[in-house]
């Protein structure tokens, strides 16, 4: 019973989405690191491993002098132990999310308003709470997973064969400096 209405609360969800997607146009523009100021990661945070890895994609935007915001979504009532906001990292969790996984806190609302030159959702989950920030906030190029719902999302999708965070950074740090490269010129 929970399964079913677990699939209807995502065809809902994804159907909603879809109709704000298509109502509202956006064109996407690639900035060099060298001009950009501000870049935006999502990531599902409910493993520690996930933090760790996220950290190595914070450091390459932050040696670019590129101001990073990072939001993680921990799949829980509560955060854990590990999940310590610092200056660059924050969580968030199922009680500041809507029935739907719409965003109700301040929080997620001021982050989705700042404008990014760059956002990366990191979710290989698909989770809908990360896709629909990502959706919502205003950047200039936006970068996500590959799957078959999301191709209205983003400008640059990435084909995950290996399922493993460590090697969805190492793609994305790699297809970033080839996309900066090409646009330096």
């Amino acid at each position: 019973m929970i399964d079913l209405l677990n699939r209807i609360k995502k065809i809902i969800s994804n159907y909603l989405l879809s109709k704000r997607t298509k109502s509202q146009y956006r064109k996407s523009k690639i900035i060099p690191f060298s001009k950009s100021k501000k870049a935006a990661l999502l990531f599902d945070a409910t493993s520690s491993e996930a933090i760790s890895s996220i950290k190595i994609l914070l450091k390459f935007f932050l040696k670019k002098n590129i101001d990073v915001f990072v939001l993680g979504f921990v799949n829980m009532k509560k955060n854990s132990s590990f999940h310590l906001s610092t200056i660059h990292i924050n969580y968030y969790n199922l009680s500041e999310i809507n029935f739907f996984g719409f965003p109700k806190s301040k929080k997620l609302n001021d982050f989705a308003s700042i404008n990014y030159d760059f956002l990366i959702n990191l979710s290989m989950e698909n989770t809908f709470s990360l896709k629909y920030l990502s959706f919502i906030t205003k950047s200039n190029f936006k970068i996500g997973v590959y799957n078959s719902d999301d191709n209205e999302i983003y400008d640059f999708l990435l084909v995950m064969k290996i399922k493993s965070i460590e090697h969805l950074v190492e793609q994305t740090i790699f297809y970033l400096e080839q996309i900066n490269n090409n646009n330096e010129k």
